[in-house]
């Protein structure tokens, strides 16, 4: 368990030995406590056990003679006690239905199932430095419930309850955490609020309907997290500065109210399949370590995904977005997919100042998509006139269209065209880089038109001493007559060569000026082809800097 994961110290298990004459703590550091009984007196001798004696509670009687009377008369403290049966737990709640209720630093350890059955709808019951031991069932109705820094050694669970506030704060859940009932409010404002908690087990949220808000804040959940399977959620939900190891799911689910996830911490995989949030959604300043699955997710308002970190690559496959998306500084370290995302008209996703990483090495995004990727990036810019980003996935739009074509087959001509783009202008983006290009062609074409009788006959002259070379070579042991004969007739063969190069050169030269004869400009009438071509190379790169100097004003 790393740093981030460890919990703080806790009671593990709580166990009566030795034929009831002692009661055993176990602790998170896998160390052990003992309470020796005597009568109804528990005695501890331990510096992890807040109190050195606790009283074992059967009945009412016994809880009112071993308790000082209380400050005020609307107000009963139960403290330092121990609780070992059903019984005990409803008389108390009938008894003080009318007065708020604190256990503080008391045990329940039961063999079974531990019941809240609350009818309380004007009181508060508060458990401060309580222990369960024992599956605890919560129900009924109540106005006000906190539970601060309790340990839960068994499962909880929260049936059918209305109520105004229940709050959680600094406790430890060692057992799973199941909501198999509805969620009533109490009021408009009724709210089930977790804070600095550990859930050491699983928890689900199924086949129910949630009408209060729930709101977890700065808590770990180490294990799974389900809140699926046809969830329908009425209130808000919250989550911030939270960290999840294990998988979450959303999936299946229907948010009729907003939720809030900010600040939040995904260690593995998180579910939004098949999934409506029918309000404003927001998740923003999270961080996103292993995938996320939104396919067949509908946003029908606006969703806030700013300064979200995604290290695994982000597929909307399918995903509806009905309103505005945000994802102002949000970072994809693994690449992005947008190829099958579907967005109303009205709707603009917001890509300012996020950084798209990994879709260029990424084997999990098709180049075909990532070219529709790109587009629809550059699209969304356009929606709000936003022309900077649009040249940048424009570009990016284009290289992955290259890629696409092939030379061998129809797309030849829409490849040479893409690849001239590419390494003239970075498709008509670098101006820089298509100045260069003209520079270098007409220093080139100077060189060459101004050397051209040089350059031919140098380029002959080299033939020819490789042709003497060779023939040279053909035969080191011949008689040095022999090699003077063909010494000499290497230079007659290279001077025939040169003479007939320099008929071929003029000849050449002759024909590209007649060819020129029928141009319909009469500019380029009586040119040489050459100086053609270079008109057309400069005119083509003249054109190519106009358009990137035009790169934000242009039609893209």
């Amino acid at each position: 368990m790393d740093d981030n994961q460890k919990i703080r110290d806790h009671y593990e298990d709580i166990t009566f030995q030795n034929d009831d004459k002692e009661i055993k703590f176990s602790h998170s550091d896998d160390t052990s406590s003992i309470g020796n009984i005597e009568g109804s007196i528990v005695t501890v001798n331990s510096d992890k056990i807040p109190w050195k004696k606790y009283f074992i509670i059967n009945s009412i009687k016994q809880l009112e003679e071993n308790s000082l009377p209380d400050s005020t008369s609307n107000k009963k403290t139960i403290s330092c006690r121990v609780f070992r049966n059903q019984k005990i737990i409803d008389e108390i709640l009938e008894k003080y239905s009318t007065k708020d209720i604190n256990f503080v630093n008391c045990f329940f350890v039961f063999s079974g199932s531990i019941k809240l059955s609350l009818s309380c709808e004007k009181n508060n019951i508060r458990f401060s430095n309580c222990s369960f031991k024992g599956q605890l069932e919560l129900l009924g109705m109540l106005r006000r419930l906190s539970f601060m820094s309790c340990d839960f050694l068994g499962i909880v669970k929260f049936f059918d309850i209305k109520f105004f506030n229940i709050k959680v704060k600094s406790c430890v859940f060692n057992k799973g955490v199941l909501f198999p009932g509805r969620l009533y409010k109490l009021t408009k404002d009724s709210l089930l609020y977790f804070k600095n908690t550990i859930f050491r087990d699983i928890i689900k949220m199924q086949y129910s309907q949630y009408d209060s808000d729930i709101s977890f804040e700065k808590s770990k959940f180490h294990k799974e997290v389900d809140l699926n399977i046809k969830s329908k959620f009425f209130g808000m939900l919250v989550f911030k500065d939270i960290k999840f190891y294990e998988n979450v799911s959303f999936s299946n689910s229907k948010f009729e109210n907003r939720i809030i996830l900010n600040g939040v911490t995904f260690k593995s995989n998180i579910d939004l399949s098949y999934t409506e949030f029918l309000d404003v959604i927001e998740f923003s300043s999270s961080n996103y370590f292993e995938k996320i699955n939104l396919k067949n997710t509908k946003f029908h308002k606006d969703s806030i995904f700013e300064e979200a970190t995604f290290n695994n690559h982000v597929d909307f496959r399918y995903t509806t977005f009905k309103e505005n998306a945000s994802f102002r500084a949000a970072e994809f370290k693994e690449g992005l997919n947008l190829a099958r995302v579907n967005i109303n008209n009205s709707a603009i996703l917001d890509f300012y100042d996020a950084e798209i990483n990994g879709n260029k090495c990424s084997k999990e995004i098709s180049i075909k998509d990532k070219q529709e990727t790109y587009r629809i990036l550059k699209h969304e810019s356009l929606k709000k006139n936003d022309t900077i980003k649009a040249v940048e996935f424009y570009k990016e739009e284009c290289e992955n269209h290259y890629q696409t074509l092939k030379f061998k087959s129809r797309d030849f001509f829409n490849k040479l065209i893409l690849g001239f783009e590419k390494y003239v202008s970075d498709y008509g983006t670098s101006a820089f880089k298509s100045l260069i290009w003209l520079v270098s062609i007409n220093i080139a074409f100077t060189i060459l038109v101004l050397l051209k009788p040089y350059l031919f006959s140098l380029f002959l002259s080299l033939f020819s001493v490789f042709l003497i070379g060779y023939l040279y070579s053909l035969d080191k042991q011949s008689s040095t007559l022999n090699k003077v004969v063909y010494f000499t007739f290497s230079i007659f063969v290279s001077y025939v060569i040169l003479s007939f190069g320099t008929f071929i050169y003029e000849l050449l030269d002759w024909l590209t000026i007649k060819s020129t004869q029928f141009l319909a400009i009469k500019a380029f009438k009586g040119i040489s082809l050459a100086m053609l071509i270079h008109i057309v190379i400069n005119a083509t790169l003249v054109y190519e800097i106009v358009k990137s100097f035009r790169k934000y004003s242009r039609k893209l």
